[in-house]
């Protein structure tokens, strides 16, 4: 096949089910050469399938890459760059299956799964609909406005002093901003891109929770993080309840029961073993002095 017309050019933006590029079979004629006629005035196009020479997929690949791979595909979903809505589930289960296979040769993927949901946290965070406590911000009237509020301010002007955003949105955004790689609030080509990007996970967050959803109910059903990444992991979840409690309940009710599985039951065996350790303390002693 041979390209006869590029209808996008790089950083466009493509509508839903735009054509991308137009190929043109190559005809061969009878001594068995191809017809290189450039002359795409006069080619008649083949109403046949077009069969492009791609290369194959690697035969094996490490379970390690598999996993990495799976993780920077969520991600990109999480950020807001364009998927083909028939892929968005499949990227999903790939990711499972991989992670179950890592799981069982003893390759637990937490590290690279908390960024996801530091991600989600963080766009979340900019679409909160409920004005925090004005105690909370400190900031007087900020607590009257919520983040949902001060980011379509924001889409205005993309300036934060022409917008009047307080400090405390302005540290969501940039926490935001940073997972595209933006460092500096003036506006930037780099800036306005990451922008768009935003604008567009907001708008299909709701389907995005379902990742969250899923790699919490997996994380229930597993032990509890080693000493090395227990505190992340915490402060992972609780961002992340903060961020959603109000306009995705389900995703915090899940992460709530992941700090009660991971955290807290733990701590709460603790507490009642030392308590029941002490009271049969107290009654041997007893047992053995009567008249106490």
């Amino acid at each position: 096949a041979r390209l006869r017309e590029l209808a996008v050019t790089v950083g466009s933006q493509v509508e839903t089910g735009a054509p991308l590029l137009r190929l043109e079979q190559i005809v061969e004629d009878e001594d068995g050469e191809d017809d290189t006629d450039t002359d795409t005035d006069t080619a008649q196009p083949s109403s046949e399938a077009v069969e492009l020479d791609l290369p194959a997929a690697p035969a094996e690949v490490p379970i390690r890459a598999r996993v990495t791979q799976g993780q920077e595909d969520l991600r990109s979903l999480l950020l807001g760059f364009d998927v083909d809505p028939h892929d968005e589930g499949r990227i999903l289960q790939d990711y499972l299956t991989a992670r179950t296979t890592a799981v069982e040769q003893g390759q637990r993927p937490l590290t690279g799964e908390l960024s996801l949901i530091e991600v989600f946290a963080d766009l979340a965070d900019l679409g909160r609909n409920r004005p925090a406590g004005a105690a909370e911000e400190g900031e007087g009237e900020s607590g009257l406005h919520s983040a949902h509020e001060y980011f379509h301010t924001y889409l205005q002007s993309l300036d934060v002093e022409r917008a009047g955003l307080p400090e405390t949105f302005q540290a969501a955004l940039s926490r935001a901003l940073a997972h595209y790689g933006v460092t500096d609030l003036a506006r930037s080509p780099e800036l306005e891109a990451a922008v768009f990007r935003i604008f567009l996970a907001r708008q299909r967050a709701a389907t995005d929770a379902t990742v969250v959803t899923t790699l919490l109910r997996t994380w229930l059903r597993e032990l509890p993080p080693d000493e090395l990444l227990r505190e992340p992991t915490g402060l992972a979840l609780e961002r992340l309840i903060a961020a959603t409690q109000v306009r995705f309940p389900t995703v915090a009710d899940l992460a709530r029961g992941v700090v009660y599985a991971w955290f807290g039951q733990p701590l709460l065996r603790r507490n009642r073993a030392r308590v029941y350790a002490g009271v049969r303390k107290n009654l041997r002693y007893l047992d053995e002095n009567p008249r106490a």
